[in-house]
């Protein structure tokens, strides 16, 4: 006959480890985000032309509020170009704005960042609404600088501005 108690005893103490490294795991997740607590409002200030033609250059100016509940610490940004867009200076994919305090809307001068880009359009672009990626990451909080993605943002390009 078998102990069958000791393998029981066994059993639950092997499930109560694993749950408690589990909630472990968890709880230290939870606090990395919470002591970072990035959280930014990045809107699409305007596209220059809107629509775009295929052979043109398009300026893309984003706007950009930390409504966080810290400092974000040395913030950088950046948008990839892929077809039909392109960059003439690989140097200009990353925006580096620095810190960016919390906004706060009831201060008249709460800090709002702003930054471009300028990307050429292949002329042999086809009509249609492309989506671009604008990343984030900010080298002073828990994230190490990992790139943060962001929702992409959407550029119209259309062959004639008068159709």
């Amino acid at each position: 006959m078998v102990n069958t108690s000791k393998y029981t005893l066994f059993s639950c103490i092997s499930h109560f480890l694993s749950l408690l490294f589990i909630v472990s795991l968890g709880s230290s997740l939870v606090l990395g985000g919470a002591m970072d607590n990035t959280v930014f409002d990045v809107s699409l200030a305007y596209q220059d032309p809107d629509p775009v033609e295929p052979g043109e250059f398009v300026e893309l100016k984003f706007n950009v509020k930390n409504t966080g509940g810290n400092v974000a610490k040395n913030v950088e940004f950046q948008l990839i170009p892929e077809y039909p867009f392109s960059s003439y200076d690989p140097e200009d994919i990353i925006q580096k704005v620095g810190d960016i305090q919390v906004y706060d809307a009831s201060k008249t001068d709460t800090e709002e960042v702003s930054f471009k880009y300028r990307f050429a359009v292949d002329v042999g672009a086809l009509d249609g609404v492309y989506d671009l990626q604008l990343e984030y990451r900010a080298l002073g909080g828990s994230s190490q600088g990992i790139w943060q993605k962001l929702d992409p943002i959407q550029v119209k390009l259309q062959t004639s501005k008068t159709q």
